[in-house]
């Protein structure tokens, strides 16, 4: 039976990235989300914030001399996430055709934004 849903679990994951273009979250659908007054609203947003910040940090071709971000160590992920919903409310007043862009694009342009590396020499 665990092998079975092991199996289950693998294949959707092998599949999922066949739909996800499909599905992908926009930013319009992430401000939905962060403007929830609810635990459950207030969670995902914040876990599909710093996910996404996580991934940036991990990418290999947005690298400059410290990476793609560099987040001081004292910067809490509460304050990192606030400055990517601030930043992603003044965009979207600024230019409202945006809400259909990529979520996880806008998050990673917006905390490269926030919180930028020396460029290379």
């Amino acid at each position: 039976m665990i092998r079975t849903i092991c199996i289950c679990i693998a294949l959707s994951m092998i599949c999922a990235p066949l739909t996800a273009l499909a599905d992908q979250m926009t930013v319009a659908d992430l401000q939905q989300i962060c403007s929830g007054k609810d635990i459950e609203s207030q969670s995902a947003c914040r876990f599909f914030i710093l996910g996404v910040v996580e991934g940036a940090s991990l990418a290999t071709g947005l690298k400059t001399v410290g990476g793609p971000l560099c987040i001081a160590p004292g910067v809490s992920s509460s304050a990192l996430v606030a400055s990517v919903k601030k930043m992603m409310q003044a965009d979207l007043i600024a230019y409202p055709e945006d809400k259909s862009l990529a979520a996880a694009g806008f998050v990673a342009a917006a905390a490269m934004k926030s919180y930028p590396c020396e460029k290379a020499k």
